[in-house]
C-alpha cells in the first residue's frame, strides 16, 4: 500500500552506467578546470556510490558548508598498497548527521 500521493512522486531518472560516463567524459577537456572538476565529481560519485547531491549544489547561492563538501574536507591518504588516494569527508549523509568519508 502506497501512503504518499501521486503528486509527491518524482519521475525516475536514467541510471548512470559506465558507457554513459565514458560518453560524458569524452566531451570534457581535462585542461579546463571546470570540465576537470565536473569529470572528477561524476566519477567520484559513481565509484563511491555517493549521492550526487552531496557532491554538487543546485546554484552557487545554495551552497551550505554544513551540508556540502568544502576544500577543507578533502585530504590525501595512502592505501594499504602504498598508493595515494583522495578522501572526501561528507559533512552528513542520508543515514547519518555525522561526517562520513568516501574514497
Amino acid at each position: 500500500m502506497v501512503l504518499q500521493p501521486k503528486s509527491a512522486t518524482k519521475k525516475k531518472h536514467q541510471l548512470y552506467t559506465v558507457n554513459i560516463i565514458l560518453t560524458l567524459l569524452s566531451h570534457l577537456d581535462v585542461d579546463n578546470p571546470l570540465d576537470a572538476s565536473a569529470g572528477s565529481c561524476l566519477t567520484t560519485g559513481y565509484y563511491s556510490c555517493a549521492w550526487m547531491g552531496k557532491l554538487t549544489v543546485k546554484t552557487l547561492t545554495s551552497f551550505d558548508p554544513d551540508l556540502h563538501v568544502k576544500p577543507s574536507d578533502v585530504r590525501r591518504e595512502t592505501d594499504p598498497k602504498g598508493l595515494a588516494m583522495p578522501v572526501l569527508a561528507l559533512p552528513s549523509t542520508k543515514s547519518s548527521w555525522s561526517s562520513e568519508d568516501i574514497f
